[in-house]
């Protein structure tokens, strides 16, 4: 967990040395809220980190926090949902869909096995976090902001979208394994962006089918 959250540290222990006023925005991630399925979450909600990664995300959350309360410095967190492009590592679920469809398409495999496919995500295109950043950092208002659509959706809508895309049935390309099933899992996540929306006037311009569309295209 260190590698992610001894950078931060030290990137926020200069700024004070320095008195410096630049703005830091740390990405932080929803991922630090754990699972509260059922609860719409934004800026002010409990953060209950269920993994090792929300857990480090959670400890540089609040010490970016801590140290624009105790020193003064321009800090805010960005609490960023998932957030899409043709990027991704191959680890990453929707990239191992997309992959897979499109072996399946060149007849080097038949199926793919997934884990559970009913959890659900609010998913961005990666630009349109980009952009969020980037007001999030020029603002003068040194608030922290949930990054995210509003809109959930979960994996087997996903898979449904890449599947029409490839003209694929995703009743026969698509197996179920349970042993790709995570121990401690986030179920759903329900995110509200109101403060980002209002504040910075912020808005996604890719909409979720659009995004799967540009996976399977392979677009930037």
């Amino acid at each position: 967990m260190s590698e992610i959250f001894d950078p931060v540290v030290n990137i926020l222990e200069v700024l004070k040395q320095r008195s410096s006023k630049a703005t830091f925005v740390n990405a932080a991630s929803t991922d630090c809220f754990g699972d509260q399925s059922g609860t719409v979450l934004n800026e002010t909600s409990r953060m209950q980190p269920i993994s090792p990664y929300g857990i480090s995300k959670t400890a540089t959350f609040w010490a970016t926090q801590n140290y624009r309360e105790a020193f003064g410095i321009r800090a805010r967190n960005a609490i960023l949902t998932n957030h899409e492009s043709p990027l991704r590592g191959p680890a990453f679920v929707t990239q191992k869909i997309i992959s897979g469809l499109r072996d399946i398409t060149l007849g080097k495999k038949k199926s793919i096995a997934l884990g559970n496919t009913t959890i659900g995500r609010d998913w961005l295109w990666a630009d349109d976090v980009a952009r969020a950043l980037a007001l999030i950092g020029s603002s003068p208002q040194s608030h922290d902001c949930v990054v995210a659509s509003g809109t959930t959706s979960t994996l087997d809508e996903f898979t449904t979208l890449a599947c029409a895309e490839f003209e694929l049935d995703p009743k026969v390309v698509l197996t179920h394994d349970p042993g790709l099933t995570r121990p401690r899992e986030i179920q759903s996540v329900h995110l509200d962006p109101s403060r980002i929306k209002e504040d910075l006037g912020w808005q996604p311009q890719v909409s979720f089918p659009e995004l799967v569309s540009r996976l399977v295209r392979d677009e930037p």
